[in-house]
């Protein structure tokens, strides 16, 4: 059936519902006292009792506020529509007369599914509007906010399409079977919010047992919907054949979604007849819904088209991949604008131009290419508006969208040079701004191929080109006006003059400077400036000197039409320096080898006078046979340029005698410092063999042994012959062998012996003075004493110091401690003794082992113990311990009262003996006689609570049983008083 059957079948439903019209039935939640719902005052509080009342054609005006289809539990409840050919208004305030009055963007009518427990979905309607085919003829439902259905019937077990898992917000339920016995639900100016089903999250088509539904959505908007399988905002599904037409006019959707990868906006579902069903998108938006959007699914059979997607917007905060709409299957796109690179076939992919897409505002600005793309979409009243009531074709085609809108065109920018002529290197200040006149708005650059520029650009003149510029304009609300060309041209200039690198020797005549440039064209004129940049021009060509050395600079362009870049032109003037000598006055004494003179140059000629005279090549060498002094004459010559004579002054000095010293042989012990070697003379130098030394050497006496030293003296440059020194060093002897002493605190000690010659004593490793007398140890006091002891041959190279360390080590500190249990009589005590390494007791009666650190001592009698401990030194110490029997060591003590305060003292009633009886049972009892506490180990003790909580001050009864270690059965009774 072609869609456009379809929609004059809806227009002609449209006029049969609009010729069938009642009085008004009002319908108010807030008011306290409902009535027949004849007027505002007598309104209805209860949505579902105004349609079971209603007549045929009625219209129901329902005032703002929530609604909810039962205040029961029973999820199947739902608004049903129940009349033939009604018309249900929402969005009053309560008070109107007229229909036009309403406003129900700003006075919403709330239609929730959320029945049973507040905010939990589990128990909500699963539909929250129900539309049955026989029941409800052609309806209209205008105005109102549906939201908060779940018709998630049999889910998760099981996805088959039934009454209750569709359409979470309105589910058009046709299941009559007669061809002229239909569903016809027209929504407009609804508002679909977070309803959830297993097919079409917000709004669901539903046909079975051969009937027909009729489903249009006008102005509406789906958001934040979820279906499971398919059509997270809007599903038909089409059972055993069943017919189900849809027009989807003016709408938007917005974050709709479906868990299994079905259609996130819109979905078809045929099981046997892929002809039943024909669903038309017209002029709506799909915002930041995931792949894929719609999806049309058959279950039996080919698949043929029975989606129409058209004059509508997909888009997305980011673009889609290419090829996520192409009309293929059951779904057809065309003359609609998809947010990404490349457009499917009969499609456009330009940016609409929302005015703020994320907040909800679809409408596009002025100048969006959107306006007037579309042909028409051939609707009639009321579908021939946009969303916001405005008529369709405001230009000369349709809008793509929700809304139609007049487009506004600007005017290019005027430019008061559409072409700028520069010389190649020319200074350009200005951007191209400056050439548009008056612009009514933000101006935007391109360049050549149309790329977008981030400013107006600044011609470059750095190399001869032809440049394409475009400017356009924009208005505040980002419309572009047509774009103006602006061509720049940049000519040539002639290249650079270059610099001829002209060269003089100091003080000789230059050339013409015009004549030592090379021009690029005979015809070009030379232009001479005072500076490379900035500078003026010269009244005439400058002219070189060569007065002084040094570097000159001038600065040359040459013109031919445009003027080339500004040359710098270097005129050396050179000065040879003279050459440099590192010795300008050597020194020889009479008769030595002399060496050719030295000296740095280039070209190098040598004179015997310091002007005139003809110079030589030959290096010359002095002769020392006589003694005086001689001069000679160097120039060099660089460039062709000789420079000034370096003089260079030979002088030939008479030797020196031998320098002189009071001792020339020198003995030293090993180890004893020497002194510094001296002699008498002028400018000595020590020599070690042919060695050269730094200063007078001071002979080491590390090792035995003889050292020979030679001295010279050197005057005027001359060196005599030298003067020699030995210096001999005797072996020293080794330190004498000596063992130290250990001694225990206050022992008799002998005095300290050595093996060695001539032992000296000392109290120092180093210095002071010896003691042939060997030292005798004192013991009075603890610690190491190091005594040193040394050996000479007749008091002469005195050996090294050996150390000899005395110890005097502490008595050990021997205690004893008993463990603090009585001594029963017939019980053994445990003697603890410390503070030594081994022990021995006395006496041994007794005792189970005389010789430990422990024993046990049977107590048959009063005794006293004595220990004696050894340390690991050997020293020895003593301590004594008396025991006495104790004959009461087997009773059983308990006190009378007690505090249980938390100061540690007397906080717990508990019995005290030395006995550790075999079992032992205490109960302590109120007044009333209740049990407060009960114990089986005679250690723990009651701290004065019952279960937790403190028990009031008072008496208390207890009764004890003791089977003792001894096998004895003692039992006491009595009472205790706590005091708190």
């Amino acid at each position: 059936m072609p869609r456009y059957f379809v929609r004059a079948v809806f227009n002609i439903l449209l006029l049969l519902q609009i010729n069938v019209c009642f009085a008004a039935v009002y319908v108010n939640v807030n008011n306290p006292t409902p009535g027949a719902g004849t007027s505002w005052a007598t309104a209805y509080n209860d949505l579902n009792a105004a349609f079971a009342a209603a007549p045929s054609g009625a219209d129901i005006w329902v005032a703002q506020g929530t609604y909810y289809p039962t205040t029961g539990t029973d999820r199947t409840i739902a608004f049903n529509v129940l009349p033939m050919y009604v018309h249900v208004y929402g969005g009053f305030v309560g008070n109107e007369t007229l229909l036009t009055q309403r406003d129900f963007r700003n006075h919403p009518t709330i239609l929730s599914g959320d029945i049973g427990v507040k905010g939990d979905a589990s128990d909500n309607s699963y539909s929250v509007v129900r539309f049955n085919a026989g029941a409800n003829g052609s309806s209209t439902f205008d105005g109102f906010t549906i939201r908060d259905g779940n018709a998630n019937y049999g889910y998760p077990g099981s996805t088959t399409p039934s009454e209750y898992n569709q359409g979470g917000g309105i589910e058009l339920y046709s299941t009559v079977v007669s061809f002229y016995t239909y569903a016809y639900a027209q929504v407009l100016n609804c508002t679909f919010i977070n309803n959830f089903a297993v097919y079409g999250g917000a709004y669901a088509s539903y046909s079975t047992t051969g009937t027909i539904a009729f489903a249009t959505a006008f102005n509406c908007v789906f958001k934040d919907n979820t279906a499971v399988v398919d059509g997270g905002a809007y599903a038909t599904v089409s059972v055993n054949g069943d017919v189900v037409y849809t027009d989807l006019l003016n709408s938007v959707f917005i974050n709709n979604k479906t868990i299994n990868g079905g259609g996130s906006a819109i979905s078809t579902y045929v099981d046997t007849n892929p002809n039943a069903v024909r669903v038309n998108v017209t002029n709506c938006v799909f915002y930041n819904n995931p792949l894929p959007l719609i999806n049309s699914v058959l279950l039996n059979g080919a698949a043929v088209n029975r989606i129409w997607c058209s004059y509508s917007i997909f888009w997305n905060p980011t673009p889609y991949p290419d090829n996520s709409f192409i009309s293929s299957g059951g779904v057809t796109y065309n003359t609609c604008d998809m947010y990404m690179a490349t457009a499917s076939s009969g499609n456009t992919n330009v940016d609409p131009l929302f005015v703020d897409a994320p907040a909800g505002n679809f409408h596009v600005s002025p100048c969006s290419p959107v306006i007037d793309y579309a042909g028409y979409a051939y609707y009639g009243a009321p579908w021939n508006t946009d969303f916001d009531g405005n008529p369709r074709l405001q230009g000369g085609s349709e809008d793509l969208g929700i809304y139609e809108s007049t487009k506004t065109t600007f005017a290019a920018p005027t430019v008061s040079t559409p072409t700028l002529n520069y010389c190649e290197g020319a200074t350009v200040t200005d951007d191209l701004s400056a050439l548009v006149i008056s612009p009514t708005g933000t101006l935007n650059w391109y360049d050549a191929s149309n790329n977008a520029l981030t400013g107006a650009p600044t011609p470059s003149t750095t190399a001869a080109a032809t440049s394409i510029y475009y400017v356009s304009q924009s208005v505040g609300t980002g419309c572009e006006s047509p774009k103006t060309q602006i061509t720049v041209v940049v000519a040539a200039a002639p290249s650079t003059p270059l610099d001829p690198g002209l060269s003089y020797c100091m003080n000789a005549t230059p050339a013409d400077l015009d004549l030592s440039i090379t021009k690029a064209a005979p015809t070009n004129t030379l232009i001479w400036y005072s500076a490379a940049t900035g500078g003026t021009v010269l009244p005439a060509t400058p002219v070189i000197s060569t007065a002084t050395a040094g570097s000159q600079y001038f600065y040359v362009s040459q013109k031919a039409g445009c003027e080339s870049g500004i040359a710098t032109v270097e005129v050396k003037v050179t000065k040879t320096d003279a050459p440099v000598t590192t010795d300008p006055a050597p020194v020889y004494c009479q008769g030595a080898a002399a060496t050719p003179l030295d000296i740095t140059g280039a070209s190098l000629l040598w004179y015997t006078a310091a002007t005139g005279g003809t110079g030589k090549s030959t290096i010359p060498t002095p002769s020392t046979t006589t003694t005086g002094s001689q001069d000679y004459y160097i120039s060099q010559t660089l460039n062709g340029c000789e420079s000034d004579r370096t003089v260079i002054t030979v002088t030939v000095n008479n030797k020196p005698a031998a320098p002189t010293t009071t001792n020339t042989t020198l003995t030293y012990c090993v180890g004893v410092p020497a002194a510094t070697l001296d002699a008498t003379g002028t400018n000595l130098q020590w020599y070690t063999g042919a060695t050269l030394l730094p200063a007078a050497p001071t002979p080491s006496t590390a090792t035995a042994g003889t050292e020979n030293y030679g001295v010279s003296q050197t005057v005027s440059g001359c060196e005599s012959q030298q003067t020699a020194i030995s210096v001999t060093v005797e072996a020293q002897l080794p330190a004498p062998d000596a063992t130290g002493a250990t001694y225990c605190l206050n022992d008799p000690a002998i005095a300290l012996t050595a093996t060695g010659n001539d032992l000296l004593w000392y109290t120092t490793d180093a210095g002071g003075v010896g003691s042939t007398e060997a030292p005798q140890p004192l013991t009075m006091s603890s610690g190491n004493t190091t005594y040193y002891v040394s050996q000479s041959n007749n008091g002469a190279c005195e050996s090294d110091r050996t150390a000899v360390v005395v110890t005097v080590n502490d008595l050990p500190q021997v205690s004893i401690n008993t463990a603090g249990k009585p001594a029963c009589r017939g019980t053994y005590v445990t003697l603890q003794a410390s503070g030594a390494a081994s022990y021995q007791w006395s006496p041994a009666t007794g005792l189970s082992n005389a010789a430990v650190s422990g024993p046990l001592a049977l107590m048959d009698n009063n005794i006293s113990y004595t220990v004696t401990g050894t340390d690991i030194n050997g020293c020895k110490a003593t301590a004594q311990v008396n025991l006495q029997v104790n004959d009461n060591c087997g009773d059983y003590v308990m006190p009378t009262a007690f505090t249980p305060n938390g100061d540690g003292v007397n906080d717990l009633f508990h019995v005290v003996s030395y006995n550790v009886p075999k079992t032992f049972n205490m109960q302590i009892f109120n007044r009333y006689g209740g049990i407060v506490f009960a114990s089986s180990d005679i250690n723990t003790g009651w701290d004065g609570t019952q279960k937790g909580t403190p028990a009031p001050d008072g008496t208390y009864v207890y009764i004890i049983q003791i089977n003792t270690s001894d096998g004895k059965v003692i039992n006491k009774k009595g009472t205790v008083l706590l005091i708190r």
